[in-house]
């Protein structure tokens, strides 16, 4: 039984130009989820039948169905604003005219944002089905799961916090052929709020010629398990897509910070974040300690140090992590009051184990992770102590590939979650991890300018020297493979994994791609992880149900055996 009650009101905005032939579907969707879940239909100034349509639906519903009528054609993103409006229900969830909620979206969505106060919102997976029946995507096609990140119908989200973001942009740059807005609403979302996706396929997407997905997959392809981006079309005006998303990311962090000021519980209280600020330490201890790690970047550590030794009432530690060209000793010879750890039992190099080190011997609330190559600006400490709240991590923002792993962390926040997994050893992967465990532990993914740091640009040798695989995308194949099964079995126990349980899933996913590389692939490589025994529900049944994770990779296209 679910611990969620229906009739504590979910509503549910359903967008329609002219497609009458396909919203009754829809609607009978929803309504199959839950005796009390009402349903808004937004007419776009349709022209065929679709207001009536609507209309006759709605008196059929004994009043679980309205609907609305825009005064002029204004859009998908307007209409799922003009529908909240009118929405009766906390939770909220959108859904297109063309698709279809499969059994259980609602209940399971529901019952998560129950459990979890501190959640913001869930996102399920999504099949796609084309007209004929065919599918187009497997279900492990990297298209398909990049498309679920930012499709507006397979996610329930609080009220509050739709409200708190402004609802969806709809500035008419995105307005044209690639649309954009979902994508931009549900990055910031999940970068401001804790937000969890469950490994189910709870929502069915009804594919048709000149669809945004259509769009995307004529653009794309997947390459080793990679999506990739075939080419640029300039009628898409791509540029003013990405800068429409910039603005309403940069526009929804303000208006955010405005509300935490007035309240710090836009959200109930998760049981996570300490209450401790940054810009209130008491004496002359440190606020923040300013960690960067070492080796073989002495060349670059030259140039950076020098500014962040000259910072007042910061704590500064160089992780020096064996490196041949004596960065301790320089560190300790020009800068005395710098804190130095060596660590000199490892001949390659583990970023995760060196930044481990380096927060646990800094003693200020907040802790800074910035690397050796990055040069710090006048005015960061001073944002810093300005802005940085304890509910919340901070990133550069507008984000830079070379400035992705420099962020502000409250020590409290990753002491929480045991800082940096060390099961992930090699190039890539780390930074991206540990933000997603912060989320998952209720920490809000924020911002801070990054035109407050720069990079210095070099190349893929000096970031690859020390690592035993200098591929950077193999690297990251074996992680990104470990990343989905760790986000599944943390899901499905709702609980962050134990280390060595992190390591022995990092092995297998290791042996499963060298199987890859060894093999090309001929057919396909499996890889299985067994849950065990549900005993909650079947302790008295006399049956006992076993329960396993199965991963496959494969070539798109290749002949695999039933």
């Amino acid at each position: 039984m679910a611990l969620y009650d229906l009739r504590t009101n979910i509503s549910c905005i359903i967008p329609c130009f002219n497609d009458a032939r396909n919203l009754p579907q829809a609607v009978a969707s929803c309504l199959r989820q839950g005796n009390d879940m009402e349903v808004i239909i937004v007419d776009d100034c349709s022209t065929d039948n679709s207001f009536p349509v609507a209309q006759e639906l709605a008196s059929a519903s004994a009043g679980r169905v309205r609907v609305l009528r825009n005064a002029q054609n204004s859009g998908p993103a307007f209409s799922r604003n003009h529908g909240v409006l009118h929405a009766r229900g906390a939770l909220l969830c959108f859904l297109d005219s063309d698709d279809e909620y499969l059994p259980g979206f609602a209940g399971r969505c529901a019952t998560l944002l129950e459990q979890q106060p501190g959640l913001a919102a869930v996102k399920t997976l999504m099949e796609v089905v084309n007209p004929d029946g065919s599918r187009p995507l497997s279900a492990d096609d990297p298209r398909l799961l990049a498309a679920s990140s930012s499709y507006p119908c397979n996610m329930m989200l609080r009220k509050e916090v739709f409200l708190a973001l402004g609802g969806f942009p709809t500035d008419t740059r995105f307005r044209g052929p690639l649309g954009g807005e979902d994508d931009a609403f549900f990055r910031t979302l999940g970068e401001l709020f804790r937000c969890l996706r469950i490994p189910h396929a709870l929502v069915r997407h009804n594919n048709r010629p000149g669809s945004h997905l259509e769009t995307f997959l004529a653009r794309s392809r997947t390459e080793g398990g990679r999506l990739i981006f075939t080419h640029r079309d300039p009628a898409l005006k791509e540029d003013e897509v990405i800068a429409a998303t910039q603005d309403y990311s940069s526009r929804a962090r303000t208006d955010l910070s405005s509300l935490l000021r007035c309240s710090r519980h836009l959200l109930p209280p998760s049981s996570g974040p300490e209450k401790h600020d940054a810009s209130r330490s008491g004496g002359g201890s440190p606020r923040i300690s300013f960690i960067t790690t070492c080796k073989g970047r002495l060349h670059h550590l030259q140039q950076t140090l020098p500014l962040l030794a000259a910072l007042e009432n910061v704590e500064v530690i160089v992780v020096d992590y064996a490196c041949p060209q004596g960065t301790a000793d320089w560190v300790n010879q020009h800068y005395p009051h710098v804190r130095v750890i060596r660590i000199n039992d490892d001949p390659g190099f583990h970023l995760g184990r060196a930044r481990n080190a380096g927060a646990k011997a800094a003693t200020a609330p907040w802790l800074c992770f910035i690397d050796a190559d990055i040069i710090i600006k006048d005015g960061l400490l001073a944002w810093a102590m300005q802005n940085l709240r304890p509910e919340a991590f901070f990133r550069p923002q507008p984000n830079d590939t070379g400035l992705y792993g420099s962020f502000f962390c409250p020590q409290a926040a990753f002491r929480k979650i045991a800082g940096y997994d060390e099961a992930i050893h090699g190039w890539g992967g780390e930074d991206e991890d540990i933000y997603h465990r912060l989320r998952f532990a209720g920490y809000r993914d924020e911002g801070y300018p990054s035109a407050l740091i720069a990079a210095i640009r070099h190349g893929d040798e000096e970031r690859t020297t020390f690592y035993a695989v200098k591929d950077k995308f193999s690297s990251l194949f074996a992680y990104r493979w470990y990343s989905i099964m760790k986000a599944d079995l943390m899901a499905a126990s709702n609980a962050p994994l134990p280390q060595q349980e992190c390591l022995a899933l990092m092995q297998l996913a290791r042996d499963a791609a060298a199987r890859v590389e060894q093999t090309g692939v001929a057919e396909h490589t499996d890889l299985f992880l067994n849950l065990g025994e549900r005993m909650d529900t079947m302790r008295y049944t006399g049956w006992e149900i076993q329960r396993k994770l199965v991963y496959r990779y494969s070539r798109r296209g290749a002949a695999i055996p039933s």
